[in-house]
């Protein structure tokens, strides 16, 4: 494992959305107390960056990299134009090192994308669907992988919830015997597939009585929510902490991963760290974390390729849709083989477990800062 010796030069600026409610946000905190071991890191919120202006060599890392530069250019751009790009190519030019971070959640990137991207030293993405895709659109600095890390509460045994909610189902599945499909829908009903698991979870609900949808969302309310109230669903709402969202996890029978596309998906690695079968397309990036011989008990065909976020300017291509009956059928075999399987998934929450620890993912980005710093 790459065991690099602490350094004090250069300093990291770590651009993020500190206070935010977001994915990137709890990502970007994982990356910066990784980073904090080997060099010294001062955090800066996101939307403030480009009015500072530095005086010294730090090593600048922004994440997300294009949904603040989004954010400027609608804000800036129709009266000044090309305002935000050559305040972006001032500010790089007057630090060490510009480092973006951030995803693709499809299989391309859109120009204008590909051309800020290009003005970064380097890039790092989470997955080598990212990478792949980075690179097939044109960007032509170097693109790093650094995964997702699974955090320490998924490594401890399961226990009974103390949530109300979550107490309440515990005791439901124990004394009626019911089987519990995951589905998180945090935001975007089109990207995370939830007319899919409406189309999928129906089937599967006339052939067996005793399944229930349990539905996770945060804050927002999407609208395609309407449809999947109409089944046999459970809302689960609410920002939990990690130790609540493994004790979700462990209610689980199986996790519904119908994203139409997506750079990593971090529920699935979850999941399966929990020991817990999911359901998703071929095709995806999360291929790459789902252990060759469970492969044929999740993957569901993918019917047909579409865009994940229509008229999105920066995810431009497509991502995989799953067939929704096939996934049904997919859900139907995993729950009838749970017990089979057990061995299976011991095997595979071990793999993901080593493979995505927390040491693992520091040592990759470690070793990626060391390498951008060297050239």
């Amino acid at each position: 494992m790459f065991a690099p010796k602490p350094v004090e030069k250069p300093p990291i600026w770590y651009v993020y959305p500190i206070g935010k409610r977001v994915s990137f946000r709890y990502v970007a905190e994982d990356y910066v107390n990784m980073l904090r071991k080997y060099f010294h890191v001062q955090v800066v919120f996101e939307r403030t960056f480009l009015n500072i202006i530095p005086y010294s060599n730090p090593l600048v890392i922004i994440h997300p990299y294009f949904y603040p530069i989004d954010f400027l250019e609608h804000r800036i751009e129709s009266t000044i134009p090309d305002a935000v790009k050559k305040r972006l190519q001032y500010f790089k030019n007057r630090v060490g090192w510009m480092v973006g971070v951030d995803v693709a959640d499809s299989d391309r990137m859109g120009s204008k994308a590909v051309e800020y991207a290009n003005i970064c030293d380097a890039f790092i993405v989470n997955s080598e669907w990212s990478r792949r895709a980075y690179v097939r659109s044109g960007v032509r600095v170097p693109v790093y992988v650094v995964p997702h890390v699974l955090k320490p509460e998924f490594y401890r045994e399961p226990r009974t919830p103390t949530h109300d909610l979550l107490n309440y189902l515990y005791r439901l599945k124990k004394a009626k015997k019911v089987k519990y499909l995951l589905f998180f829908l945090w935001h975007s009903g089109w990207r995370k597939g939830s007319d899919l698991v409406y189309k999928a979870v129906k089937r599967v609900q006339k052939k067996r009585k005793d399944v229930i949808l349990l539905v996770k969302i945060a804050d927002i309310i999407d609208e395609s929510l309407g449809n999947l109230l109409k089944l046999g669903t459970i809302l689960v709402r609410g920002w939990f902490d990690t130790d609540t969202l493994v004790d979700l996890y462990d209610l689980a029978d199986v996790v519904l991963l119908f994203s139409r596309g997506g750079s990593f998906e971090l529920n699935g690695l979850e999941a399966i760290a929990r020991g817990k079968p999911i359901v998703a397309p071929k095709g995806g990036a999360w291929e790459e974390y789902i252990p060759d011989k469970c492969k044929p008990l999740f993957l569901a065909k993918a019917r047909k390729w579409v865009s994940p976020l229509p008229g999105n300017t920066i995810h431009s291509g497509l991502g995989p849709e799953i067939d929704p009956v096939d996934a049904s059928k997919k859900i139907l075999e995993l729950l009838d083989s749970l017990e089979d399987i057990k061995p299976t998934l011991e095997k595979a929450s071990k793999y993901v477990r080593e493979k995505y620890s927390y040491q693992s993912v520091e040592s990759k980005l470690i070793s990626a800062i060391h390498k951008i710093i060297e050239g």
